[in-house]
């Protein structure tokens, strides 16, 4: 069993790189959690900046913050599967992604005693190299359902806001990229 859960941990840990140098071609700009060259204090930044502009606006505006609790726990396999081949990730790939994430067991703790392992039928592995790189590929999903609804008219974007956060985007490119942090910067 020890045996096989290194095994496990190695292979999780040989997709997760191969995973990380192609995810940022998946994923949308909007995301900035654990794709490389991205930082996280970006969104932060972002956020900040669509807040003030919402100020000035001073017309009925709304903003979506996203709380995905238990989302790790949620994520259907074949859901992530389709995703995944959807994105142009080849199906030998998908299938080694499935095995390790499909090998997902559990124990209960009961009165001090273990109870047999339960198969999973669906969730990600919390704190897996890769699952985090997954939950990103299936929050690209709802991102893009998002922009589907924006430009169906069921929302509206905010007049300027995507200028803006382009321009704060290049400005922060180039700021990375001179003190080797932010947006360009490498981890």
């Amino acid at each position: 069993m020890i045996i096989m859960g290194c095994f496990c941990k190695i292979i999780a840990k040989t997709l997760a790189l191969r995973m990380r140098k192609v995810i940022g071609e998946a994923i949308g700009v909007n995301q900035f959690v654990f794709i490389q060259g991205r930082q996280f204090l970006d969104c932060a930044f972002i956020a900040s900046e669509m807040v003030d502009l919402m100020k000035k606006n001073r017309r009925g505006s709304l903003f979506l913050k996203v709380d995905f609790e238990k989302a790790f726990d949620s994520i259907a396999w074949d859901f992530l599967y389709h995703t995944m081949r959807l994105m142009g990730f080849r199906d030998k790939w998908c299938k080694w992604v499935m095995a390790y994430v499909s090998t997902t067991t559990i124990s209960i703790l009961v009165n001090g005693t273990l109870t047999r392992e339960i198969h999973m039928g669906k969730g990600l592995r919390q704190g897996g190299p890769l699952s985090l790189l997954l939950f990103n590929l299936v929050v690209e999903v709802f991102s893009a359902l998002m922009y589907k609804a924006i430009n169906r008219k069921h929302f509206k974007a905010m007049s300027g806001a995507k200028d803006k956060f382009s321009k704060m985007l290049s400005l922060w490119a180039r700021v990375g990229a001179k003190y080797g942090g932010g947006i360009g910067g490498q981890n």
